[in-house]
């Protein structure tokens, strides 16, 4: 995306934070309202690549209540269970209107534009946690990297995705969905808070440490065990409610890393993030490119095509 056309965009939503609300499985719920039409029948559903969905046992009984075989014009989405609350932010990835021939490594676009970035912010619930039992002075130091696409304003960024739009085709492709967060602080954290267990010999730092543990697993934990399809569910929330884009395309693991130039092993994401997360969302691998990578005319974009290594997951809701 060029930069003039992120800036429009952000022009026409509404300015501050966007509240998203998310429990575990919602997006079930959602997507099925997203596809559903009046007096649809259930055995459309069962056939298509949405069968998945109905397999759920909450969908099940709702469903059973259908004996008509006929879906009502009504919502799917009946709040199951108490919510998370999350904090919706936008922001601008790439390298600006200045562009050089070696940028688009770092910023990892396929395009030799920028991305469109979808914030997905810890609210107070989490924050006031996080304050009093791990950084009063409420700095985000210890989970957040400032080179990454997070919120600059005071919230606390869970996680993002980045998104190639074009309006003119109502398409988008999803770059990627990442978290600093839960890495840094399950994987890493420790070691940036500068205590080890071994060097924990003051009564202060095994106080800090007693408190560190306990925000992983009271605090924590449970926005660890969601935050993947949340993140994803929000971002498709935001494009189909907000832009009106229905066509999704997504990477697949091996043609993304290729396209984006991410050659480091450690560099490379999670697979899950790039299989069973788009798989659980009813993407399906396509031949399709989007269309408006048709233009793309750079050396390793034809490589790739040329190799037969570029493929994407792609929906339609």
């Amino acid at each position: 995306m060029k930069v003039g056309e992120i800036d429009e965009i952000i022009g026409v939503l509404p300015k501050g934070k966007t509240p998203f609300h998310y429990y575990p499985g919602r997006y079930v719920f959602m997507l099925l309202d997203f596809i559903t039409s009046e007096n649809m029948k259930i055995a459309h559903l069962k056939k298509g690549r949405f069968s998945s969905l109905l397999e759920k046992p909450e969908v099940k009984r709702k469903m059973s209540s259908y004996g008509s075989g006929i879906l009502p014009a009504a919502s799917f989405e009946d709040w199951v269970e108490e919510p998370f609350t999350f904090l919706l932010t936008i922001g601008r990835w790439g390298p600006g209107k200045v562009r050089k021939s070696t940028d688009f490594d770092w910023y990892q676009t396929t395009r030799s534009e920028n991305n469109l970035v979808l914030q997905l912010n810890f609210s107070n619930h989490h924050n006031v946690e996080y304050v009093r039992l791990v950084d009063p002075d409420d700095e985000g130091l210890y989970f957040e990297y400032s080179v990454h696409p997070i919120c600059r304003n005071g919230l606390r960024t869970m996680a993002w995705s980045r998104l190639d739009i074009d309006l003119k085709s109502g398409e988008v492709l999803i770059e990627e969905i990442q978290s600093d967060w839960f890495r840094a602080a399950f994987e890493r954290g420790l070691w940036w808070l500068g205590l080890p267990p071994w060097k924990c010999a003051s009564e202060a730092q095994r106080k800090m440490m007693k408190r560190f543990h306990r925000y992983l697993e009271t605090v924590l934990k449970p926005y660890r065990e969601i935050w993947e399809e949340a993140m994803m569910a929000s971002t498709i929330w935001f494009l189909r409610e907000e832009l009106g884009i229905r066509k999704l395309f997504y990477h697949t693991w091996s043609s993304g890393n290729y396209l984006k130039g991410i050659r480091a092993s450690y560099a490379k994401p999670p697979l899950s993030l790039y299989k069973k997360l788009p798989e659980k969302f009813c993407f399906q691998k396509t031949d399709e490119l989007p269309s408006f990578l048709n233009k793309e005319s750079s050396r390793k974009w034809k490589e790739g095509l040329k190799k037969d290594i570029v493929e994407f997951y792609s929906v339609e809701l």
